[in-house]
């Protein structure tokens, strides 16, 4: 009898294990896989983002309609951004949950400064004497050197934001899913409907 239950307790324990190194296995995949994706959003590196994140969610935040010009400018803000995977929990359902920290620029001031440099452009004399013949490509192309003069201030502060992150497996590949606009609206801090309302 005595032999029995400790076989069953053997047995029992090497279940709970397995379970649990395959818990953590599945975590360390999603962890490897936000990494990934975080390391392409740093770089700018679009092919990879559509890896992990559907590009063209990211390009309709931003502003669909905007030069891919001005785009690139505001996806180079995320150049300096750093992150922290403080939680990792697997779910029930098999998705991973994460709770990240996030560090980016202070967008609200990278934004005052924007519309400092859109202001001294349009009330200059060079600008005023071209409006009447500016075509919208090199409106556009003006907008996003005046977000590049900004983001090559090298005194914008930083903030920090803790983000709550659903890993989720498909065909054998791990995604980012829940929230997305409430996903990038923590990498860029609603930069793009401040952008969006000048134009």
């Amino acid at each position: 009898m005595r032999k029995n239950w400790r076989k069953f307790l053997t047995a029992a324990t090497a279940t709970v294990l397995m379970m649990i190194l395959a818990g953590c296995g599945t975590v360390k995949e999603a962890n490897a896989a936000f990494d990934t994706m975080m390391q392409a959003f740093q770089t700018g590196d679009k092919t990879q983002i559509s890896q992990y994140y559907d590009f063209d969610s990211v390009s309709n935040f931003i502003n669909a309609e905007d030069s891919e010009q001005l785009q690139n400018a505001i996806l180079s803000t995320l150049k300096q951004m750093s992150y922290k995977v403080e939680a990792s929990e697997k779910m029930e359902d098999g998705s991973v949950k994460l709770q990240v920290k996030v560090t980016t620029l202070d967008f609200s001031d990278v934004m005052k400064r924007y519309m400092d440099q859109v202001m001294q452009m349009v009330s200059s004399a060079e600008y005023q004497a071209k409006v009447s013949e500016m075509t919208q490509e090199e409106y556009q192309k003006q907008l996003a050197n005046c977000m590049l003069n900004v983001l090559a201030q090298t005194d914008i502060p930083s903030t920090e934001n803790t983000i709550e992150v659903t890993m989720i497996e498909n065909d054998g590949s791990w995604q980012i899913g829940g929230d997305k606009d409430a996903f990038l609206g923590a990498l860029f801090a609603n930069l793009s409907d401040a952008v969006n309302s000048l134009i």
